[in-house]
């Protein structure tokens, strides 16, 4: 039972999934989506034989050594976890991940998901890392995403080929994995900061009558880091509502709870008094494709 399996083909998910099938020359990429239509896209896309389709997430874990997690938020990653990890949905008795596999968790978490993981994982004898992405689809694609991992040496070493098949990868953060997400969170909120700079810049521009154009040509020259500039062109584009628009709380929420110091409401307060920070923080959220 050597196989890599990928969990979670959502917008950052799939591309991710479909260089990892790429780099494993030796045997199939077991995928799973909770939404079968999205395995069966990457399954008729791949190359014959490069992916097998998983109906459940016990079939996964009872295949792979090495399971890939992209989901959505700290309660999706919570329960496959669990399942991974217990099986029968959670409650035991199923198909579970052998000791010895490993979880290699790319998702945007709270650090104290991963503290939980960790924890849960090791209780099973199962080996946790988190290697949260910085990069949009297109950059998944071109396998140019920033990846930061965090997670025991050995373990980092065993799937290094895996990281480095994704983009490129930062030196490790420590071998607590929740340190990873940590950084993570952080760069999210240094990138919502600036783009709460650049949106004042162009309010204060066209009040002066400079063409905006004007001042997003400079920002592309001076600042060219791709969430600014995508963040400077698409800030005033409305919000976002549904199922994307609710995340976005936990998203925000998870950096100023981050610190036992910080009141977990604080990013709450700071986008009700500043709406165009809220605007920013959709722009960072976890399931945000842009970011």
């Amino acid at each position: 039972m050597s196989a890599t399996a990928f969990v979670g083909l959502g917008a950052m998910g799939l591309p991710m999934a479909t260089n990892l099938a790429a780099a494993i020359s030796n045997q199939p990429l077991i995928i799973y989506n909770r939404s079968r239509a999205k395995s069966d896209t990457l399954a008729s896309a791949a190359p014959p034989g490069a992916v097998k389709a998983a109906a459940t997430l016990q079939e996964v874990a009872g295949a792979a050594s090495i399971v890939h997690l992209m989901l959505a938020d700290d309660s999706a990653c919570d329960a496959v976890i669990t399942e991974l990890l217990k099986g029968s949905q959670g409650g035991g008795d199923g198909a579970h991940l052998a000791a010895g596999s490993v979880i290699v968790n790319h998702s945007t978490v709270h650090p104290g998901c991963s503290k939980r993981a960790a924890a849960a994982a090791e209780e099973a004898g199962v080996e946790y890392v988190a290697a949260p992405v910085f990069g949009r689809p297109d950059a998944a694609a071109a396998r140019k995403l920033l990846v930061v991992p965090a997670g025991p040496p050995a373990v980092l070493r065993r799937v290094a080929a895996h990281l480095e098949a994704l983009g490129r990868v930062l030196p490790p953060v420590g071998e607590d994995a929740s340190k990873a997400n940590v950084l993570k969170l952080t760069g999210n909120f240094m990138i919502a900061g600036a783009i709460e700079m650049i949106s004042e810049a162009l309010a204060v521009s066209e009040k002066h009558g400079v063409p905006g154009d004007s001042i997003l040509g400079f920002i592309e020259a001076f600042f060219p880091a791709p969430p600014i500039v995508v963040g400077a062109e698409r800030f005033g584009g409305g919000g976002e509502g549904g199922r994307r628009g609710a995340l976005v709380a936990s998203s925000g929420a998870s950096v100023p709870s981050a610190s036992p110091q910080a009141p977990a409401t604080a990013c709450d307060a700071q986008c009700a008094a500043r709406p165009s920070f809220k605007g920013a923080a959709l722009m960072t959220s976890q399931t945000n494709p842009e970011f």
